[in-house]
């Protein structure tokens, strides 16, 4: 029977080990700090009497997530994740806008809600409109998407400020868990590409 090493005990760690264990392997998983998830982590307090623990989040997934979804389906917890069609964004003040899926087929399934978002001038939504044809158009990492910050390709797409807060970082960010400045745009895309772009349903919100 196999040997496989896996480094690393993040979830891409521990869905690898999951799935070669059942397919047969013997898998030893060797992480370096003293608990398993990576960033979807949570560690009691040391010097914490009363039992206080820190949830490191991420704890939110999207539909598109298909490899962490095989994961859950093999520890069976996949019925113990709720999904959410909706994203709410609230301002200020407290006005709601929320963006879901419509009737029209993927990818233009969201362009109803999209246009009804208060928080975003026209300019500011023809900016995003344009940025997501670029998006789809990509293929892979495509035009060393890897080599440059998110933020640097918003700026790139001539994308406003407004724009690029109250949209951009707010859906990344959450998807991410890595701010603009810091996170690869070959990921940032990807999950615009993956998750918006894809299907009706890619987008979906679990929790």
């Amino acid at each position: 029977m196999p040997h496989v090493l896996v480094l690393g005990g993040g979830l891409a760690g521990l869905a690898s080990a999951a799935a070669l264990g059942q397919s047969g392997h013997r898998v030893t998983l060797l992480e370096a700090r003293a608990f398993p998830g990576g960033r979807a982590a949570s560690y009691p307090l040391p010097a914490d009497e009363s039992g206080g623990v820190i949830d490191n989040c991420q704890h939110i997934l999207l539909r598109c997530c298909v490899n962490l979804l095989d994961f859950y389906r093999r520890l069976g917890v996949l019925d113990s994740i709720h999904f959410h069609r909706e994203f709410n964004f609230i301002e200020p003040g407290g006005r709601l806008s929320v963006m879901r899926a419509g009737v029209l087929p993927a990818p233009l399934h969201f362009t109803e809600s999209f246009a009804t978002l208060r928080f975003l001038s026209l300019r500011d939504k023809l900016g995003i409109a344009s940025a997501l044809l670029a998006i789809r158009a990509q293929r892979g990492a495509g035009a060393g998407l890897d080599r440059i910050t998110m933020l640097d390709w918003l700026k790139q797409r001539r994308q406003t400020a407004a724009a690029i807060e109250r949209f951009w970082r707010q859906i990344l960010v959450s998807a991410i868990n890595e701010e603009l400045d810091r996170m690869a745009a070959s990921h940032g895309c990807q999950v615009f590409r993956l998750g918006f772009l894809a299907s009706r349903d890619s987008y979906e919100m679990g929790l």
